[in-house]
């Protein structure tokens, strides 16, 4: 026999509070101004088998039947979707492991691995459902099922009406928790995989900015000496590149490049090659705001402009030597080329090639201001033929990066390798466009051709390479 329970249209959580609901979907505006989890409006059909009958006790009396309490259910499948979507984040590599030994790390995506390995994700309802967002979204778009996509459009939604509700009863004195800048990244990166907005290919960037500027304001907010231990530790030193990357768009200079900012957080922790390189890269939108400034002050004429570019190209020149330095110390071995498309390159292998990548970009990027800065004050299109003498240079870089880049689809890489993937092939991306050559155009249709390609995962980050370009195209981030 088959029962539909009620023709309430409420959603299930209304419902079951017994309070007014205003239909809206995929959640209701009731859950979402209180930070409830709306659990949606799919009446849930119940199958009972009737013809069959409870086994006697041994003393002759019927057992009982026992169900398990609804809460304790949904955490047994919120377990198992976690299990599911760490399968998908990094095949064959365990999360307790990899979180217990700093020889275990994955470049700049420790965050998750601690978060899970350490199941931090539920001492937390806001991180739980960020975390949820993000796993019920990968799962329907890997099998293919709507419903989980649905889902996890739900839990997105609950999160952030979860996160506005946290915010409002934090006092203004008081620092965000770990929690907070954790979800804020769950849910950054659920933008970049499923914040696809049909009706405007901006959004999903600016979605994405706002949530990476609201992660660098909750981190800036605390003392460098609250992030030298612990998750914190963790959740600072990853946070460093996506936040940086974010500043890029805008050309501002952040709190990550103070000396203070870049040394008390590890005065407990030794560290890794992609910290050492982090150091470098969080002074780029540093030299982009000042590479502006000296425009502007060419474009008014101001007498000491001159004084200023031999400033600004000195301090390019500090970062290059930097790399440089970087480069004979602390790249790793690169037995990593041995594994570039064979699916058996292992966490170690993913995380060296990602430094390399990031390398390589943060070097483009760094000779690429100095030689617009050396420009100054050639018009635009002088500038772009003068900067035709460099495209040799260019070519090779981006070149590495492309080479490498199949690491990073490769089913052994999971999403993991794919989310490693995205800057440097959009630096790449970008850089090719003031070569003109053939080679350029063929790298470029390269890079789109990775970034929409899916394999194991089901994803695709081209969409959001897509916005990116399109806010690039409008002023609305220069990069």
């Amino acid at each position: 026999m088959v029962g539909v329970a009620g023709r309430s249209k409420a959603c299930h959580t209304c419902r079951r509070r017994r309070k007014g609901c205003d239909y809206a979907r995929p959640s209701c505006g009731q859950c979402l101004r209180l930070g409830l989890d709306c659990e949606g409006y799919e009446r849930r059909t119940t199958f009972i088998h009737a013809g069959l009958t409870k086994p006697p006790e041994s003393n002759g009396t019927h057992r009982s039947s026992v169900a398990l309490p609804a809460a304790l259910t949904r955490s047994a499948y919120k377990t198992k979707y976690m299990d599911i979507f760490w399968d998908l984040w990094l095949p064959g590599h365990s999360a307790l492991d990899l979180s217990s030994t700093t020889e275990g790390s994955v470049s700049t995506v420790n965050w998750i691995i601690n978060i899970y390995g350490q199941n931090i994700y539920h001492q937390s309802p806001l991180l739980e459902r960020a975390v949820m967002a993000l796993c019920l979204g990968t799962l329907g778009k890997r099998f293919g099922d709507r419903y989980m996509t649905e889902d996890g459009i739900k839990a997105y939604s609950a999160a952030l009406g979860k996160m506005s509700t946290v915010l409002k009863n934090t006092k203004s004195e008081t620092p965000p928790n770990d929690d907070v800048v954790a979800a804020t990244r769950c849910l950054s990166m659920y933008e970049v995989f499923f914040g696809t907005d049909s009706t405007d290919q901006r959004a999903q960037a600016l979605a994405w900015h706002r949530h990476r500027f609201g992660e660098l304001a909750f981190l800036s907010v605390r003392k460098p000496e609250s992030y030298v231990d612990g998750i914190a530790h963790q959740m600072f030193a990853d946070g460093r590149f996506t936040c940086t990357v974010a500043s890029l768009a805008t050309r501002k200079d952040t709190v990550l490049s103070r000396p203070e900012w870049k040394t008390v957080p590890w005065s407990k922790n030794k560290k890794t090659p992609i910290d050492l390189l982090l150091d470098i890269f969080v002074d780029v939108p540093g030299l982009l705001q000042a590479y502006d400034a000296l425009g502007a002050a060419f474009s008014s004429r101001q007498p000491n402009t001159r004084e200023l570019q031999t400033k600004l190209l000195q301090r390019c020149t500090a970062s290059l030597r930097q790399l440089h330095t970087w480069l004979q110390t602390s790249a790793q071995d690169w037995g990593w080329k041995a594994h570039l498309s064979d699916g058996k390159a292992t966490a170690a292998h993913i995380t060296a090639a990602h430094n390399m990548c990031v390398y390589w970009a943060v070097e483009m990027k760094v000779r690429s201001i100095a030689i617009d800065v050396s420009l100054l004050p050639l018009e635009n299109a002088m500038a772009r033929q003068m900067k035709q003498q460099y495209s040799v240079y260019f070519l090779q870089q981006c070149a590495a990066i492309v080479q490498t880049a199949p690491i990073f689809f490769a089913p052994s890489a999971g999403i993991a390798g794919f989310s490693l993937g995205v800057f440097p092939l959009i630096v790449s991306h970008m850089m090719l466009n003031v070569v003109e050559s053939h080679a350029a155009l063929e790298m470029q249709d390269e890079i789109t051709r990775l970034m929409k390609e899916s394999r194991q995962s089901g994803l695709a980050v081209g969409s959001f390479v897509d916005s990116l370009w399109e806010c690039y195209r409008n002023n609305h981030c220069k990069f």
